[in-house]
């Protein structure tokens, strides 16, 4: 597929349902490497990304027919922004997508003079904890962890994924 041309800008909430695809789309590359196996995977409910998209924190990639193909979905977890939810398309991955939904991410956060931007993620998972470190992230130790991630590695656990495999990430910001 050629190359074309693509804007981020805010989701729209017609859209929120077509977000839950793009999601459940890029989902199947986890169950393919068998992370997920065992494992109902459900999509951010319209409910909660009708709330983030309200603080302004649900952005779109949009293809050149303005579809969006991409999404990142973060909110205010500890006094820092947390990125939730990041998922582009497989058939269109690989285009900096992902990377230019995370700076996005991170300049909303600068913007609401937030310390930094967090997430879970899996750790060895090359467009996880690999992809995040080149961004500028960094895994953060256990004893880092705020009661908000520590809260959110607990829903991990009891959802069923391994802790061995996941890790919370942190980025500063200037």
């Amino acid at each position: 597929m050629e190359h074309q041309p693509y804007t981020l800008r805010l989701a729209r909430k017609g859209e929120l349902p077509l977000l839950q695809a793009v999601q459940m789309a890029a989902v199947k590359r986890f169950y393919a490497i068998g992370l997920l196996q065992g494992l109902d995977i459900q999509p951010v409910s319209l409910e909660r990304l009708q709330d983030h998209l309200e603080q302004g924190g649900v952005w779109v990639a949009a293809d050149a027919a303005d579809r969006p193909v991409g999404f990142a979905d973060w909110f205010i977890l500890d006094g820092c922004a947390h990125l939730n939810e990041l998922d582009v398309l497989p058939t269109h991955g690989r285009r900096g997508l992902g990377q230019r939904l995370v700076e996005q991410c991170c300049r909303w956060a600068c913007e609401q003079r937030l310390p930094a931007v967090t997430l879970s993620t899996f750790r060895t998972v090359a467009w996880n904890g690999p992809f995040y470190t080149r961004l500028g992230f960094r895994f953060l130790e256990e004893h880092e962890l705020t009661p908000g991630l520590q809260h959110l590695r607990i829903l991990e656990a009891q959802f069923g994924l391994l802790l061995t495999e996941r890790v919370c990430m942190r980025r500063e910001l200037t």
